[in-house]
């Protein structure tokens, strides 16, 4: 009996993906029954809410939703039918005036704005992963690339592009990681120039001068720190060299790429076109955007360390 409900769902879903009334017909030179994205042919026919859900825009109900409120044109046309049929890598698919990169040839890149609680896995059997704040179909194809502890917050870029995972966390490329960090006493200036010259770490590392940028020397200390490697609990065991714990830490930039200000904690987006270039002109130039005053916003107090390179595992 349940084989038989599951037929009769996928017959009136293949139903009500053909042309009728109020549904458009397939773009010309294509039929109904062509294969979705993946299938053979000048251009793959894929559903616009699968389209915009498998690039990153939301979940299936989200995306519906975006559609139904006009947020979505194709071809220069407000689209109001999340079911209608859509050429990948040919028809010009925009959201709120944003055009969306349709083709399947390329790489998926997100940003993510990290929440505290969460791991930077791909798995685990008891706790709740970065991949489970994106749709199922989402997180199928893409892993982070970096890491952050449970208990950091900020930027962290999730992708199917594995060349481009290797460059953002390689020491040998030095693309530099900017953080938000509170600790519990008072900032020494003399601080400053320790950074500048390496932090001696507990197992006798001498980390890669870093900079940093005090913002409030009274304690509760706040300032911000620019790293070019990213070692076990670099940040927080930086500070703990110098007497301090780190209460706060929170990933402002990769490369020349901040994080969103907009995004809440737990959400996602795809980079556009033109954070895509900023991202990779920093990768590699061992440069950055350098510490602007203002940039980000401070996080809720949490204790954590940031960790930008991921376990073998992963």
């Amino acid at each position: 009996m349940g084989h038989k409900k599951r037929r009769d769902y996928r017959d009136r879903q293949d139903r009500r993906d053909e042309p009728g009334p109020g549904r458009p017909e397939p773009p010309p030179g294509h039929s109904a029954g062509e294969k979705e994205i993946g299938g053979e042919g000048p251009a793959a026919i894929i559903r616009l809410d699968r389209l915009l859900a498998e690039a990153g825009v939301g979940s299936r109900r989200d995306v519906r939703q975006l559609v139904k409120q006009g947020r979505v044109a194709v071809n220069g046309t407000v689209e109001r039918d999340p079911g209608c049929r859509v050429r990948a890598g040919l028809d010009t698919v925009t959201v709120d005036g944003q055009r969306l990169e349709t083709g399947p040839a390329g790489p998926l890149i997100l940003m993510l704005n990290k929440p505290r609680g969460v791991i930077t896995a791909t798995r685990d059997a008891t706790a709740r992963t970065v991949l489970d704040l994106l749709p199922p179909a989402l997180a199928r194809r893409v892993f982070p690339a970096g890491r952050l502890d449970k208990d950091t917050e900020g930027l962290l870029i999730l992708t199917d592009d594995g060349q481009l995972c290797h460059r953002l966390i390689s020491p040998r490329h030095g693309v530099e990681k900017e953080y938000w960090v509170e600790v519990d006493g008072a900032l020494p200036g003399e601080l400053v120039a320790s950074f500048a010259k390496g932090i001696r770490l507990d197992d006798g590392y001498v980390t890669r001068p870093a900079r940093l940028a005090i913002e409030q020397a009274s304690a509760p200390g706040q300032a911000r720190v620019v790293l070019t490697e990213g070692r076990y609990h670099q940040v927080k065991r930086m500070f703990a060299a110098c007497g301090l714990k780190v209460t706060a830490l929170r990933r402002l930039r990769i490369g020349g790429l901040q994080l969103d200000p907009d995004l809440p904690p737990g959400k996602y987006r795809p980079l556009t076109p033109a954070e895509v270039q900023l991202l990779l002109m920093e990768t590699g130039s061992g440069g950055g955007s350098g510490l602007e005053a203002g940039a980000g916003t401070a996080p809720s107090t949490a204790n954590g360390g940031a960790d930008p390179y991921p376990p073998a595992n992963e």
